[in-house]
């Protein structure tokens, strides 16, 4: 439970128990009005222990097991109900002192002191046993998020790692062939190269950024791959000026125009043109990769360590044609698609017919056909501002 909201549900909880003693005791019987202190003494003092007790709690039971954290707040709301048992009880006997009366401990007076404090001592045994159910069920609750977003970074870090580097070792190679032919050009892409990693080794931080910020780092990988494949690469851009600055996962877009690049142009002769559709419709962003592909006729050998191809998907959408693609372990697209499921965790339910199904805020799709190669993702439209709304807690 929050520590800044704590106090305001703690008054908020008791006021509702006072409410619900007082409207019970007028329903029954006409009220008196030193019922509504002996009431406010009850509750106050209960409410009061409850707060020694969640202190107690954080200090020595938040790291144990959760029987003795039940048997701890058990233990502790009996205390509590006894404690504003007690505190009734002295009430009413200072009460009747200070109004004049004379006090006799008789077996009357006594069992009418008794059958007071153990009925108003259960009620408040109730009261406090519930608020610690629902402020342990809270904190448990926070505990299992805490968790689960730790996981999801942890294994999002992972799949940024592997992610990134498939483009340093070619480049590399490429860097050190140009440095004999062409050292000025050889300063430029280590400069170029430089920029890049230092790019990605930002984005372990930041897993989102605009499109903007993601299309430089485009343009300089379009460039150091130039360096090997020269004319053979194009690349073409059809991007909405609105969709510049929505927010996209980092390093997706050049994922993306690596595996154009590594199993589709690589693979060709002359080459072909690569182009990068992105577009916003209905507060969703469309990002659409095509690129030509070679067929198996083509092809007298095929690199082992390609890793962009689903096996699953390609089965499903490729011809006979691009049969190449499949009986590999692809891990690229599924490491996509896990990336999002990450960062884009959560589904709308809709109902038809009586039937319930789920739409996902994201899809990832891989399609094949006549030598063309398109993968289209679809992302909820999401704008830096945006994100800080949804991030604050």
């Amino acid at each position: 439970m929050n520590s800044r909201y704590f106090y305001v549900y703690q008054i908020a909880g008791w006021l509702i128990v006072f409410i619900a003693i007082v409207a019970t005791i007028k329903f029954t019987r006409s009220l008196v009005d030193f019922e509504l202190f002996m009431a406010g003494i009850l509750i106050a003092t209960t409410a009061v222990y409850s707060v020694f007790t969640r202190h107690i709690y954080k200090k020595k039971f938040a790291s144990k097991g959760f029987v003795s954290q039940s048997v701890y707040f058990a233990i502790q709301s009996f205390i509590g109900a006894c404690a504003g048992g007690v505190a009734l009880v002295a009430f009413i006997i200072l009460l009747t002192h200070f109004s004049g009366q004379a006090i006799q401990f008789n077996s009357q007076f006594l069992m009418s002191l008794f059958t007071i404090f153990w009925g108003n001592a259960l009620n408040m045994f109730i009261a406090s046993f519930a608020w610690s159910a629902i402020y342990l069920s809270i904190t448990k609750a926070r505990q299992l998020y805490e968790v689960k977003r730790a996981l999801s970074t942890s294994q999002l870090e992972v799949l940024v790692q592997q992610l990134n580097p498939h483009f340093l070792f070619n480049m590399l190679n490429n860097i050190r062939a140009l440095i004999l032919e062409d050292p000025n050009r050889a300063r430029e892409a280590l400069a170029q190269l430089s920029d890049m990693l230092r790019y990605s080794l930002q984005q372990h931080k930041e897993t989102k950024v605009t499109v903007a910020e993601e299309l430089k780092i485009i343009e300089e990988y379009v460039d150091l791959c130039k360096i090997q494949f020269e004319s053979r690469l194009r690349f073409k851009t059809n991007i909405d000026c609105e969709a510049k600055l929505a927010l996209i996962p980092s390093m997706l877009l050049q994922l993306c125009i690596e595996n154009a690049i590594k199993h589709g142009i690589s693979y060709i002769r002359d080459g072909g043109l690569i182009q990068l559709n992105i577009h916003v419709k209905a507060n969703e962003l469309f990002i659409i990769v095509n690129n030509p592909i070679a067929d198996k006729r083509t092809i007298k050998t095929i690199d082992a360590s390609n890793e962009f191809f689903d096996t699953d998907e390609a089965a499903k959408e490729s011809k006979s044609d691009n049969k190449f693609v499949q009986g590999r372990d692809r891990v690229g697209i599924r490491n996509m698609r896990e990336r999002l499921q990450l960062l884009y965790p959560y589904a709308s339910e809709t109902v038809s017919q009586g039937k319930s199904s789920k739409i996902m805020p994201t899809d990832l799709h891989l399609h094949m056909a006549d030598g063309m190669a398109e993968i289209s993702i679809r992302l909820p439209l999401e704008y830096e501002d945006d994100a800080a709304k949804t991030n604050t807690p």
